[in-house]
């Protein structure tokens, strides 16, 4: 049997001592330390009480010879924020009134960032065990709302931020995100949305009511007389726009929905709209296409830069519609034109003056048997420029050339499309140079080709006179 026994409690919170012998066989203090130490108890250890029974050496069995510190528990534990948003706290202006348009619904982070933390409240303290080990407060009691991309730090006192994004409370949980969704409508209980990324709304962009993203925007529903701007996106709206003359729509990408009216529109892609545009102004530095389900277009003003697409174009009421497609590229042509004619012009008064030099030297040398060395030098230097001059006139004419070709043509590309009827009273202004329509059209392509507006029906498209018309023109260019 073993003289010397240890047993540990559970919790190893407690160590109790068993020994075994009498007189001279009892083991002394420091054998008695020692074999503690052994089974790793370190702290809590009565060691008075070893030294009275060394000195009595007596049998003992089960004595409490060590005890550890239970954690003090006599305050609270408080969760404090180390971000400021709140669920429905509106804006206070400059003039002491509440703005319920600006509610804080989301802050920017970034990952890692510690978004709460355990506060201790009182007095709490952490215990210590007969190993020497540290017992943590129970603080599991107050449970973190703990959402999507958040973590909890490896001491359990703070919530912390998984992702770069914004933190957003939402449903009794805060999460970080890098896209903002709102689940249902933008209204008086989301107040305006301006967020650095991308937006998702379920529901309708209610009138009055702004919606501001660095990054595309969706929206499930219908935009009402409010404000809608992407700043480097696409917008999507799923219905359509009802703007009631109010609605402003910008897009660092194109704009894709259902329908338009009543509404201001700019992007700097295209406008793709499935069923109708009525009474709106559309501005667009791509195409603009309705030429899906009705197609129609009516009242207004629609301006684009490579071309509108659409299957009827105003009304049997002869309503005032206006197409109008802006010729920035040929503007920019004109511009690399005037660039060019100023070099040639530069370049055609120093070659004049070159050759003028070189029919001074020659002169000099049919009166003279032998020039200078120096004079030949310079005869040799100005021979070479006048060449190099020369070719780069040449390269000048060649570039001005291929420039008024392109330009050309991509007017002519600039074309405005109705597959169906264009009706009387459409103002049509390509790069310039305007046609307006007195009478009922049916499927007409319209295009610009140099100062002049051509019409053309689709129906000839088929043709091969149509191709052979094709052809001539390709000549002229």
């Amino acid at each position: 049997m073993k003289r010397i026994e240890i047993n540990i409690s559970e919790n190893k919170q407690e160590g109790f001592l068993s020994v075994i012998g009498a007189g001279d066989d009892y083991p002394s203090f420091n054998q008695l330390i020692s074999h503690i130490h052994d089974q790793g108890i370190v702290y809590g250890i009565y060691e008075e009480l070893l030294l009275e029974v060394v000195k009595e050496k007596k049998t003992i069995h089960n004595l409490l010879f060590a005890k550890g510190d239970p954690p003090v528990n006599e305050g609270e534990m408080l969760l404090e924020w180390r971000i400021n948003i709140h669920s429905s706290r509106p804006a206070i202006t400059d003039s002491d009134r509440a703005d319920f348009k600006r509610l804080k619904l989301f802050e920017p982070v970034q990952e890692n960032q510690v978004l709460i933390t355990k506060k201790i409240s009182g007095n709490l303290l952490p215990g210590k065990d007969i190993l020497g080990r540290q017992i943590p407060i129970d603080h599991e009691a107050m449970i973190f709302p703990m959402g999507e991309n958040t973590k909890i730090s490896a001491d359990g006192m703070s919530l912390q931020a998984a992702i770069s994004g914004y933190a957003v409370w939402e449903d009794g949980q805060l999460n970080v995100c890098n896209m903002y969704r709102v689940n249902g409508d933008v209204n008086y209980a989301t107040g305006n949305i301006k967020f650095n990324g991308p937006v998702v709304i379920e529901g309708d962009v209610r009138s009055g009511f702004r919606v501001e993203a660095t990054g595309p925007i969706y929206i499930a529903g219908n935009v009402e007389a409010a404000s809608v701007y992407s700043q480097g996106g696409d917008i999507t709206i799923k219905c359509g726009i009802l703007g009631k003359n109010k609605a402003k729509l910008l897009a660092g990408g194109s704009l894709i929905c259902g329908y338009i009216q009543d509404a201001t529109v700019s992007v700097r892609k295209d406008v793709i709209v499935e069923h109708y545009v009525i009474n709106s102004e559309i501005s667009a530095a791509g195409m603009v296409s309705v030429d899906k389900m009705e197609g129609l277009i009516r009242g207004g003003s629609i301006v684009a830069e490579k071309g509108i697409r659409a299957n009827e174009v105003g009304s049997s009421k002869n309503t005032f519609t206006e197409l109008k497609i802006r010729n920035t590229t040929e503007n920019e042509g004109q511009s690399r034109l005037w660039v060019i004619s100023r070099n040639r012009t530069e370049l055609t008064v120093r070659l004049a003056a070159l050759r003028k030099k070189m029919s001074f030297l020659n002169l000099l040398h049919t009166r003279i048997d032998n020039l200078s060395l120096e004079k030949q030098n310079e005869l040799q230097f100005v021979e070479k420029e006048i060449k190099r001059l020369a070719e780069k006139i040449k390269e000048l004419d060649q570039t001005e050339l291929a420039i008024q070709k392109e330009s050309s043509k991509e007017v002519m590309e600039r074309q405005i499309y109705v597959h169906g009827a264009l009706y009387g009273n459409v103002s049509i202004d390509i790069g310039g140079i305007g046609f307006f329509t007195d009478t009922l059209m049916q499927g007409v392509k319209i295009y610009r080709l140099k100062q002049e507006i051509i019409v053309e029906t689709l129906a000839e498209m088929n043709s091969t006179d149509y191709d052979l018309f094709v052809q001539q023109k390709e000549k002229m260019f």
